[in-house]
């Protein structure tokens, strides 16, 4: 089991933590083995060993990711406050990874599968949701991604404290009538 072994698990890190560091000056396309392996300090066959390219490890970021999310969000229905504040935590958390995808268009399957999960964590107040709900919740759950989007890309955005009020409001304003 090559991913329970802690060598594997301390490579994927430094390598990662290597990545993000490279993405704030430059695209995944434009950042060479050779430089992260630097900025990880390991070898290029240690690399290779894991990844057949860079794009591969960001790429396995973001499958990682939406698997995190997907889980996360899952059990997260209990109330909007529990909701928002699990996404928000994930949010927070891997932050860089979604300023990067969000800022140079690499976000189109990974935003999507965040809307259908948010969808899907409104939708589990109603044991069988209407047509109605389900648009609602869809529109719900596109509106608060597009605003977290729209908060990455603005250079004087407003604090995220204050992000994570209106998506609060809004999430709670629709929370009843996504189970009526």
């Amino acid at each position: 089991m090559r991913q329970a072994d802690p060598r594997f698990i301390r490579t994927q890190q430094a390598l990662r933590a290597a990545l993000f560091v490279l993405l704030k000056t430059q695209a995944v396309g434009d950042i060479t083995v050779t430089a992260l392996c630097k900025q990880a300090q390991i070898n290029r066959r240690t690399f290779y060993l894991h990844y057949d390219n860079v794009w591969a490890l960001f790429t396995e970021y973001e499958a990682e990711l939406g698997r995190q999310l997907g889980h996360v969000l899952a059990g997260a229905a209990a109330s909007p406050e529990t909701l928002v504040g699990t996404f928000n935590r994930i949010f927070e958390a891997n932050l860089a990874g979604f300023t990067y995808i969000c800022r140079y268009r690499r976000q189109d399957v990974l935003l999507l599968d965040m809307a259908k999960m948010l969808t899907t964590a409104l939708l589990t107040r109603s044991p069988q949701p209407s047509a109605r709900q389900q648009m609602r919740a869809q529109y719900v759950a596109n509106g608060v991604i597009a605003l977290y989007v729209e908060w990455l890309n603005t250079p004087q955005a407003p604090p995220f404290t204050e992000l994570s009020d209106v998506v609060l409001e809004m999430v709670r304003r629709d929370w009843g009538m996504l189970s009526a």
